[in-house]
């Protein structure tokens, strides 16, 4: 069962500490990247001394040049995790889009053995599909594939 009052108090923190908006998503919705969550170093300060093993995780995406994951790939997609956790669906230039942001959103999150409340995908697409993001992209760097990214 989760632990309710935890959870409110998890979000509360993510949110006086500049967060706008805060999901929560199981490890078994996220199983590709499992063996990678385990190996990161760093702690959450909050969680950690509650006696939850947790692990945060940078917004950055580091840069692998090497195939097969070649171009710009964090350990942990975020994106993923974002549409699973009810924060937004995928746009049609595959980032997430919310609700309120749009797609002007930087992604981060904790990893944590605490028994929190889950929150759940959205039942409706936040992306119109229209593709003003495709044709205002100067570069043409967005594939209008409108999913995610692997």
């Amino acid at each position: 069962m989760a632990d309710h009052e935890l959870t409110k108090k998890v979000q509360d923190v993510a949110l006086g500490h500049g967060a706008d908006l805060v999901g929560i998503v199981k490890l078994a919705d996220l199983p590709e990247h499992e063996e990678r969550i385990f190996k990161v170093p760093t702690v959450s300060r909050f969680l950690e001394p509650r006696r939850f093993p947790s692990i945060a995780m940078p917004a950055f995406i580091s840069i692998d040049m090497q195939d097969p994951g070649k171009g710009m790939k964090g350990e942990i997609c975020w994106r993923r995790a974002g549409v699973r956790a009810g924060l937004g669906s995928y746009g049609e230039n595959g980032l997430l889009v919310t609700g309120k942001f749009g797609s002007a959103i930087r992604l981060a999150g904790v990893l944590t053995t605490a028994d929190l409340q889950l929150c759940h995908p959205l039942a409706e697409d936040v992306c119109e599909h229209c593709g003003t993001c495709l044709s205002a992209c100067r570069v043409a760097a967005l594939s209008g594939s409108g999913g995610p990214f692997l």
